[in-house]
Order: structure tokens, then C-alpha cells, then sequence
């Protein structure tokens, strides 16, 4: 998937490693010294360190592990997923679970800030949609490459969505796909927050159901 960091100034250029076909481009000015460069890497690579702003989204459904580093810095470890991939993120403050996005890093490559994606009845963006009920439970139909949930929330799915259905609680999951949500789930969630995060085309390429309230509790 296409994806981009932006990194502000010489000090905040991130190390880059482990990756093959490196391209680098520059922009410079009158006198010859750059003001701006991109450097395009590979799936492979490893991108750490460096301040900036990234277009990650960031889903956190864990509590913190706190801890230490050797330079004095206190730091908050959550299990997450990032752009769709469950791993583990490291931050500077404490997180709240929920969505993330317009992330910014610190020189040691902690997030030291992130916007939380607000849990709203009916958003439509540019980068994501998101749809939360409560008080009855909504149908769930797969039909064509489309999911719809109730009658206001649709979401085509790109060619390889992963959707995962999450338990804030007992801080879990389960990784599934379009055709198991609807057979599964249809009818079966009370209360629940839905996330999609489309692609430049427009597609949802990961979903993150967040069930608050099933029909049998």
C-alpha cells in the first residue's frame, strides 16, 4: 500500500535500513542545498527514529506496559494495529483505546502525538467513515465486494480488506472476513462502533468493528 511519513529538518531525518531499491530525489534551490527530498523505499524496509507526521492510523485495543529506556524516558507500550498489521506501538503519554491518526513521532521514535478518531452516529470522509448505534441490534449484509450494516452504513471493500471484530474488555479480537461478519454478526451486536479506513480509490481496506454490547449479555 502507498504511505508517506513527512519529517521536518537535517535532525529529523529517520534512519532507514533493510530495504532493497532505495530511490532518492531532492528538490534544491538557487544555491544548490535541498529543500526538499523523498526518499521512496520498499515493503521490507525498516524506518526508524526521526520526528515528523505520519498518515498512519493507528487502532489501539490494549492497556499500557510501562517502562523505561536508558536515556530517562518513560514510555507506554500498547498492542495495536497499524495501517491494518497487529504489533506493538510505543508512545510517550498514555493512550486512550480507540482509532488514531495524523501521528507524530519524537527523536526516539515515540509517538508524541496523535489525533483520536471521534466515535460519531455518521462520518463519511475523505480517509475514513465511521458509524456507532446503540440500543438495537443492526443487520449485517456482504453482497458484491459491499458490506452494509443497518441501513445507513456501506462500505465497499477493497480487494484485500482485513476486518477485525474487537473486544475492548478482554482486549482480543477476531480476524475475519466479509462473508463470516454478516452470517456471524448480523442481528447479534447491540451496541457497536464501526471503523473504515478506505484507500485512494475509495475502498475500505481494514474495518474495525468494536463490539460494546451483545444481543445475549
Amino acid at each position: 500500500d502507498k504511505d508517506y511519513d513527512v519529517y521536518t529538518g537535517y535532525n529529523n531525518v529517520p534512519n532507514v535500513s533493510d530495504s532493497e531499491g532505495v530511490a532518492v530525489s531532492a528538490l534544491t534551490n538557487s544555491s544548490g542545498y535541498s529543500v526538499a527530498v523523498i526518499i521512496a523505499v520498499g515493503d521490507d524496509a525498516s524506518v526508524t527514529g526521526g520526528g515528523g507526521t505520519s498518515s498512519d492510523f493507528i487502532f489501539v485495543y490494549s492497556s499500557a506496559d510501562v517502562s523505561g529506556d536508558s536515556y530517562g524516558n518513560t514510555y507506554y507500550t500498547y498492542d495495536a494495529f497499524v495501517n491494518g498489521d497487529d504489533t506493538t506501538i510505543d508512545s510517550s503519554y498514555a493512550l486512550a483505546k480507540g482509532l488514531y491518526t495524523d501521528i507524530s513521532y519524537d527523536d526516539y521514535g515515540y509517538i508524541d502525538e496523535a489525533t483520536k478518531v471521534a466515535d460519531t452516529t455518521a462520518f463519511d470522509g475523505d480517509d475514513y467513515i465511521v458509524q456507532t448505534w446503540s440500543g438495537s441490534a443492526r443487520a449485517i449484509t456482504y453482497s458484491s465486494g459491499v458490506i452494509t450494516i443497518g441501513s445507513k452504513g456501506v462500505y465497499p471493500l477493497a480487494d484485500s480488506c482485513d476486518i477485525y471484530v474487537i473486544d475492548l474488555v478482554d482486549e482480543d479480537y477476531d480476524s475475519i472476513s466479509a462473508s463470516r461478519l454478516a452470517s456471524k454478526y448480523s442481528g447479534e451486536l447491540e451496541a457497536a462502533t464501526v471503523y473504515g479506513i478506505y484507500d485512494d480509490d475509495g475502498n475500505v481496506t481494514t474495518m474495525y468493528v468494536v463490539a460494546t454490547t451483545f444481543v445475549s449479555d
